[in-house]
């Protein structure tokens, strides 16, 4: 009954056919229940007509048991402090009492605050609005009908224990659930573990969520509105949710299965935690708001950030690489950061972090479709290497081949012989681009009909010619050159110009073709150009 007070009976040795009778009072050394407590006799007294004729000890003692009560019921006549006992039949405290019944819902908020005793219950049965302010109450089947809140500071750890009722449940503070059926929708604003086997019919987070292991199934959704929801733990087997996930903001990171669709329309989508790897069993959707970060720690498969989508992947937003535990990526390496069924949308851009992802270029990242490697789509991405080694390949090829034939010429201008009935033209033409390079130079023929062929002459990297007259047979022709050129026969050649006005690249080949016989480089001329730029281009 929540009070220390003992009823006890006495039995003595009388002498058969006297009156007396004995009087005392009893009580416990505390309130609490349990089996074989002292109990303290005191004030004993014996009155009656033969009283006079008998002595007794003025105190006694004897043990007892004090039953757990079966139930204690929130009256709620004070207010809706726990810790008043006003509010109570019986004030539940210890392990004393079986049961604490919380009635329907629309009286006011029970509030278990610091000042209320610590409370071991077998049940909690609540059907109004319980707010749990402070620790100490501790039930092995909370009963919920109507809606449990955890408050700020406080924590409830309900790994083992049981939560049935298709109440709502609040989370301000600190939550452990592990191998738990939720049948109401939970509300996480505060920090919450899941470890275990959990099946829960709602989540949504606005703070943090940690999925430690084992297997959470959600019936509903899981929807993020804020925060972050952490999958796994280090040196852990990865977890698996299985749920439809919506991310709208905030951050999902780690390595673990999700067993549904993934869909973020905003916050940040991180997979490893250093690095790692996240798999879907439905779709991947990212919206435009939605950012893929991707942590690099070397080349090979699981030293990089991963998504692997057994669905269609929907890709808008962008994507952020940075290195980890030191690795500067080259120009040259390739990271697969994405498998999926099917693969539409692009990224809207890439950006790098850190020093050691100077140069990092979008064709870097590649996708996996239907088992075919691509690049990841990203607007605004450039060629890859290979696209870029075929460009150089093909204009060093054009630039040297150009030299070699103006060296020709050249030489044949100035021994003044030729064959096949090289032009006056021809040689002047050839002086003036032999001296182009650096310097100025000239040229002159004489045909074998006594005409005189022009002169050319080039200045500050550039070369013009004229010529007047032919030549047939074999010419008796005289030709002279000049330079200022510093340069020798080993400099590399240039492209003038006045013989590429512009460089064309083909679409990249289809997969497994041979890139390098694929690509080639187109020269366009134009000649009208040629008369009037006066700058070659560096090689």
């Amino acid at each position: 009954d929540g009070t220390t007070a003992a009823t006890v009976t006495t039995t003595d040795n009388r002498i058969q056919g006297d009156s007396l009778s004995i009087t005392s009072s009893a009580s416990f050394a505390d309130r609490n229940a349990g089996v074989n407590k002292p109990v303290s006799v005191t004030g004993v007294n014996v009155t009656g007509t033969d009283s006079g004729n008998y002595t007794v000890a003025a105190t006694g003692s004897t043990t007892a048991t004090i039953d757990v009560r079966p139930q204690s019921v929130f009256t709620g006549a004070a207010g809706g402090a726990w810790s008043n006992p006003a509010n109570w039949d019986v004030m539940p405290d210890g392990a004393n009492v079986a049961s604490v019944l919380i009635r329907a819902a629309g009286a006011a908020q029970v509030v278990f605050d610091g000042a209320a005793p610590a409370a071991r219950l077998q049940s909690l049965v609540n059907g109004g609005n319980l707010l749990l302010a402070a620790n100490g109450l501790d039930a092995a089947r909370i009963s919920n009908t109507g809606t449990l809140t955890i408050g700020a500071g406080a924590s409830l750890d309900l790994s083992a224990k049981t939560l049935e009722g298709s109440g709502s449940l609040t989370n301000l503070g600190a939550l452990r659930l592990a191998n738990n059926n939720i049948a109401g929708p939970l509300l996480n604003a505060g920090s919450l573990t899941l470890s275990g086997t959990n099946r829960l019919a709602s989540l949504s987070n606005s703070a943090q969520v940690s999925l430690a292991d084992g297997t959470t199934t959600i019936t509903g959704r899981y929807v993020q509105s804020a925060g972050t929801t952490r999958l796994g733990a280090d040196g852990v087997p990865s977890p698996t949710l299985a749920a439809d996930v919506v991310i709208d903001a905030g951050t999902l990171q780690g390595s673990a299965r999700i067993a549904g669709s993934l869909t973020v329309n905003g916050g940040t989508l991180a997979p490893g935690s250093s690095p790692g790897a996240i798999g879907i069993g439905g779709d991947l959707t990212l919206g435009s708001a939605a950012t893929v970060a991707l942590e690099l720690g070397g080349t090979r498969p699981g030293s990089f950030d991963s998504l692997a989508v057994q669905g269609a992947a929907r890709l808008a937003g962008n994507v952020v690489v940075s290195s980890v535990d030191g690795f500067v990526p080259t120009l040259t390496d390739t990271f697969a950061v994405l498998s999926s069924g099917s693969l539409t949308g692009t990224f809207a851009g890439l950006s790098s972090a850190g020093a050691a992802m100077t140069g990092f270029a979008a064709f870097q990242l590649k996708a996996e479709v239907g088992g075919v490697l691509q690049p990841l789509p990203v607007a605004g991405a450039g060629a890859d290497p290979a696209t870029t080694a075929a460009l150089r390949a093909g204009l060093l090829n054009t630039q040297t081949s150009m030299q070699s034939s103006s060296a020709q010429s050249s030489s044949a201008a100035s021994d003044g012989s030729a064959s096949s009935g090289l032009s006056a033209s021809s040689a002047s033409s050839a002086a003036g681009s032999a001296a182009g390079s650096s310097g100025t130079g000239s040229g002159t023929g004489t045909n074998s009909n006594g005409s005189t062929g022009a002169s050319g002459s080039a200045s500050a990297g550039s070369a013009t010619g004229t010529s007047s007259g032919s030549s047939s047979g074999t010419p008796s022709s005289t030709g002279a050159t000049s330079s200022t050129s510093t340069s020798g026969s080993t400099d590399l050649p240039v492209v003038r110009r006045s013989a590429v006005s512009s460089l064309e690249l083909p679409d990249a080949p289809p997969a497994g073709s041979d890139k390098s016989s694929s690509r080639e480089v187109r020269h366009l001329k134009d000649d009208k150009k040629d008369k009037t730029d006066q700058k070659e281009p560096a090689c």
